[in-house]
């Protein structure tokens, strides 16, 4: 399509190749076609007039209070169930009840209204912490393609930053919960027939489970959204979702697989979207009687290889004659593509492979 002249880039550059486009004039001259990426910018930091800032602003804020729609219905009922329990107690038991009684009643009433306040506030952040991440985050895989080394770190960071701030806010409420009911947590965690019975009720793998997870999201080996490979190829396909107990991988014929997360911490893990180049790799078979024209074969392929355009200069570009078979003198052929977001994605990758392959042909049959 045409460019029209009062185009503003509003300080973002285009790139092509190695040429950064700023002004109408390079971007017009830029050799086409090229593809223009373009990523929303923060919620807080977008470009434009004073009014486009202000409704991102309302528009954010109206998002964290409608957070709290779930976490005020759980206290408003809560406190509502709580207080007429107290009511009904305190009514129908004060034939029976010592002033001494009446006055438990009501310190116990007063602490579990404050572990319902503690719990309606602890379910908020968590929401909002799930809130936030979902604003910045890329969302589920929904193509079978690679979505880069950058885009893979930023997904973990921002999971890991969120299941940090949720084990921070139910690690707060959990003390806050015990002091409300004059309990000292300390006690409690030193007491050791209180976490023989816990982890007992818990059971070994579903808190290893929970630790894993933990541990997942914090060492980010990959995110959601990745293309992984564990056990060596055995598993294979996309993460969809990383649990508190599974992570869910989504393999290349749509089968969804579950993996628990404590077997995932003992695996070999290939992170397939975080690669930096993918390989180009042939081994070409000739005839034994055309060995003598190997060298002249083996140059031009070479020399092809050098100034293909999808070829990486900074890796090897290699071609050899390596071996002779019982029936056939096999080249070898070794490359990789550019370091670029299309240079890894599967749709420009096979392309190049099969460039490669049909300039290869076209100089074995010339030859």
């Amino acid at each position: 399509s045409k460019l029209r002249k009062d185009l503003t880039i509003s300080g973002k550059t285009l790139v092509s190749g190695s040429r950064i486009l700023a002004d109408f004039e390079t971007l017009s001259a830029a050799r086409l076609p090229f593809r223009l990426w373009y990523r929303p910018a923060s919620v807080w930091m977008k470009a434009g007039s004073t009014e486009r800032g202000w409704r991102s602003t309302v528009a954010n804020t109206l998002g964290a209070v409608a957070r709290a729609e779930g976490p005020m219905r759980f206290w408003a009922w809560s406190q509502l169930i709580a207080r007429g329990l107290t009511w009904a107690v305190l009514k129908g038991g004060v034939v029976f009840f010592s002033k001494a009684g009446v006055a438990r009643v009501q310190v116990a009433s007063l602490g579990f209204g404050n572990a319902i306040n503690l719990t309606a506030l602890a379910l908020f952040c968590h929401s909002l912490s799930s809130w936030w991440q979902s604003l910045y985050s890329r969302g589920r895989a929904e193509e079978n393609d690679v979505l880069g080394s950058q885009s893979s770190l930023r997904e973990a960071q921002i999971n890991a930053l969120k299941v940090l701030m949720q084990v921070i806010v139910w690690t707060f409420y959990l003390v806050g919960v015990f002091w409300s009911m004059g309990i000292n947590p300390g006690r409690v965690l030193l007491f050791p027939s209180i976490g023989a019975v816990v982890l007992g009720w818990v059971g070994r793998e579903i808190l290893a489970n929970l630790m894993a997870g933990v541990m997942i999201n914090l060492t980010q080996p990959f995110a959601q959204g990745d293309w992984v490979a564990l056990e060596n190829g055995t598993i294979d396909g996309w993460v969809q979702d990383i649990g508190v107990f599974y992570t869910r991988v989504v393999q290349w014929d749509k089968r969804p697989i579950y993996v628990p997360n404590y077997k995932i911490m003992t695996m070999n893990v290939q992170n397939n979207s975080r690669m930096t180049h993918r390989r180009i790799l042939f081994d070409l078979p000739l005839r034994i009687r055309d060995i003598p024209k190997l060298p002249q074969i083996v140059q031009e392929i070479q020399d092809m290889v050098n100034h293909h355009e999808d070829v990486d200069s900074v890796q090897h570009r290699l071609v050899r004659w390596r071996e002779i078979g019982a029936f056939s003198a096999n080249i070898w052929v070794s490359c990789y593509t550019r370091p670029t977001l299309d240079g890894i994605r599967l749709g420009p990758w096979t392309a190049a492979q099969q460039s490669i392959l049909e300039r290869c042909t076209g100089i074995i049959y010339k030859n």
